[in-house]
């Protein structure tokens, strides 16, 4: 049950975010574009606010994994429950890219964005469960590093050309490789107590 319950924390985090995302936009849009013709779609592929968005994702993600996923986690089971509620935050993307399909849309796309949110998921729980968090100066940078990430990653995709496409990869792959081995890492630590 604590399972299905850490999938669920993330897609309120995904909401929370999503909210959040929202407000940034209208506030944006009532300031600077009066007339309205300001799309959503239009206002992520602001490189300042691409940054800005993966921030207020990572941080919805952080405070769901510190608030939520550690308080219904053994130590045995947190990272399983960490990476399902990094499934849920994936959950409510996947329902929006349903929604709003396009030609542009495939298979690896939606495969890519599943590990960008299992891998920060996972980046962010090893701060966490390190007890780095309680470190205010760790936890701002597992929650910038990985905005960078993300940031980086969303920037790459919303260029539409084969290089950029190369580099998100690359940054994906990057994202992941420093995951496993901070997890080796940990895995060592672990076994040596």
């Amino acid at each position: 049950m604590k399972q299905l319950e850490s999938f669920f924390w993330g897609i309120i985090a995904a909401v929370g975010a999503g909210v959040v995302q929202f407000i940034f936009f209208i506030l944006f849009s009532i300031f600077t574009d009066p007339a309205g013709k300001l799309s959503y779609g239009d206002f992520f592929s602001i490189p300042v606010f691409i940054l800005v968005i993966a921030f207020v994702e990572e941080f919805f993600k952080f405070l769901m994994l510190t608030r939520r996923i550690t308080g219904i986690s053994s130590k045995k089971t947190f990272f399983y429950n960490a990476l399902l509620m990094g499934l849920g935050f994936f959950f409510v993307e996947f329902l929006l890219i349903i929604i709003s399909i396009t030609s542009t849309t495939s298979f690896q796309s939606i495969t890519e964005i599943a590990l960008l949110h299992l891998s920060t998921t996972a980046f962010l729980s090893y701060f966490i469960f390190t007890a780095n968090s309680k470190k205010i100066s760790s936890a701002v940078f597992a929650v910038l590093t990985a905005s960078i990430f993300h940031g980086a990653y969303n920037f790459c995709i919303s260029q539409a050309n084969v290089f950029a496409d190369y580099l998100a990869i690359i940054i994906l792959a990057a994202l992941i490789f420093i995951d496993l081995v901070l997890f080796l890492r940990l895995d060592k630590e672990l076994a040596q107590d």
